[in-house]
């Protein structure tokens, strides 16, 4: 009997723990589940932006259609990401599939706030951790962002005035 108990109370934790991270693929409704009432709510071209105050983290999830497609996490001043930590959100976010670290060489260079490390999906979503952030990408989301970057933006105009 106790062994079923602490059995229990194992896959109870490992449960709980798991669910502690908001996930790509998630929906609204998951995410404010998990998270609570957003903060704040921001309409963007590339999608809407949710931010949120959680275990230690500010945290702020672009949703496309309802669906997380991005994950930002940042970390409060003086605290770092740990192996484990790192560990743990990679695997919240992974949706089945594996992700794979990519070398120095092949991490972009000169960009401020310096990656640290950087993961890739076969389906090119991405991971990137830096000092005090760890931003989590869809396909979706990149491909938004591309779109919404090749968009030419309408000239000024005074007509109307």
């Amino acid at each position: 009997m106790k062994i079923r108990l602490l059995i229990l109370a194992i896959l109870l934790s490992l449960s709980m723990a798991s669910s502690a991270w908001a996930r790509l693929g998630e929906t609204e409704s998951a995410v404010i589940a998990r998270y609570g009432k957003p903060l704040l709510k921001v309409h963007r071209t590339c999608g809407d932006e949710e931010s949120f105050s959680a275990n230690g983290f500010s945290i702020t999830v672009t949703l496309i259609n309802g669906i997380s497609v991005g994950e930002l996490y940042r970390i409060a001043p003086g605290q770092k990401f740990t192996d484990e930590l790192t560990t743990e959100l990679l695997g919240a976010n992974c949706q089945g599939y594996s992700w794979e670290e990519l070398p120095k060489t092949e991490i972009p260079k000169n960009i401020y706030s310096p990656i640290r490390q950087m993961w890739r999906r076969p389906n090119f979503s991405t991971a990137v951790l830096t000092a005090t952030s760890f931003e989590f990408k869809s396909i979706y989301l990149i491909d938004a962002q591309e779109a919404a970057a090749n968009q030419k933006t309408a000239a000024p105009s005074t007509q109307g005035f």
